[in-house]
């Protein structure tokens, strides 16, 4: 396994990676970045190509959630969290007040929720305390 995500560590992969992390969260940029900063480190890539890979990669893997929100609307997205969301863990309502929140916050929250890992935890923990 480490030699098949060692042989990722090239721009193109960095950037399906990147991709992967976004579609599919299981994978964490935590550990996709810092491999490429070590090779980086080595001379085997680039900052700023390691930069331009991470970040295409990272736009591209959201733009299929993106029209798929877009496609379906909000109203569905909530009819369908409230039907289906268990599994999710995720419910019409809680979808609702994300969206008022995002509204108030949401450049400060893509700023921290992008460069701050520990701000998903935080949160995990604040819903957990909820319940």
């Amino acid at each position: 396994m480490n030699e098949w995500i060692e042989g990722l560590m090239n721009y193109p992969g960095i950037a399906f990676l990147m991709f992967l992390e976004n579609v599919f969260p299981p994978i964490p940029s935590e550990l996709i970045m810092p491999l490429a900063g070590f090779q980086t480190g080595q001379g085997k890539l680039t900052l700023w190509g390691v930069i331009a890979a991470g970040a295409v990669g990272s736009l591209i893997g959201q733009l299929p959630l993106y029209y798929l929100g877009k496609v379906v609307g909000k109203n569905k997205m909530k009819a369908w969290a409230d039907k289906h969301g268990e599994w999710l863990a995720i419910s019409g309502e809680e979808i609702e007040n994300a969206d008022k929140w995002f509204k108030n916050h949401g450049t400060k929250a893509v700023l921290f929720g992008r460069l701050v890992p520990a701000s998903a935890l935080l949160y995990q923990s604040q819903r957990a305390s909820r319940k």
